[in-house]
């Protein structure tokens, strides 16, 4: 087990202070010595940790794992977001995080399997996604379409088509 080290929160220096395990704390202004006990977060929708912070009357809410990451690992470059190694959004050790593309965010999702649309056996509709109902489509071949419901919709369009056509004889024939 490492050692919990504190180190200052990018651009709230004086202020807070993030552990090397995701925590976060309130340092006096004037001495930098602990004043508070660790801050509470919440989890968001995606899973991701929050706090709010504050600095003169300025409140903004951060992810706990941008906040570790900026602090243990350095500026991301242009593009880059934080990615979880093993794939759980609220596990923000600096051994879990590092920077990458949104490919690359994208990517793990699939490999952990924690990516909607990767995950899903069937449509929106309830058909399976699997064998000749299963359409792969786009550059790489990795998106997914059910052809039940794409021929549905190509009927739908058929139809309205033809009742246009037919209104249009109609208004033009007299």
């Amino acid at each position: 087990m490492q050692p919990i080290e504190w180190r200052p929160v990018v651009d709230y220096e004086g202020y807070y202070e993030v552990s090397n395990i995701g925590q976060v704390r309130r340092v006096g202004k004037a001495t930098g010595a602990v004043v508070g006990r660790i801050r509470k977060t919440w989890a968001k929708k995606s899973g991701h940790l929050a706090l709010p912070l504050s600095r003169g009357n300025v409140i903004t809410t951060h992810y706990v794992h941008r906040i570790v990451a900026r602090a243990f690992i350095g500026e991301p470059e242009a593009g880059q977001e934080v990615c979880h190694n093993n794939g759980i959004p609220n596990d923000n050790r600096v051994v879990n995080l590092r920077w990458g593309t949104h490919s690359e965010n994208m990517y793990d999702a699939v490999r952990h399997g924690v990516n909607r649309q990767a995950a899903a056996t069937h449509c929106k509709s309830g058909h399976e996604f699997a064998g000749e109902n299963l359409i792969a489509y786009g550059p790489d071949m990795r998106r997914r379409r059910c052809r039940t419901c794409s021929q549905i919709a190509a009927r739908k369009v058929t139809v309205r088509k033809a009742a246009e056509r037919i209104a249009f004889r109609a208004a033009h024939a007299a």
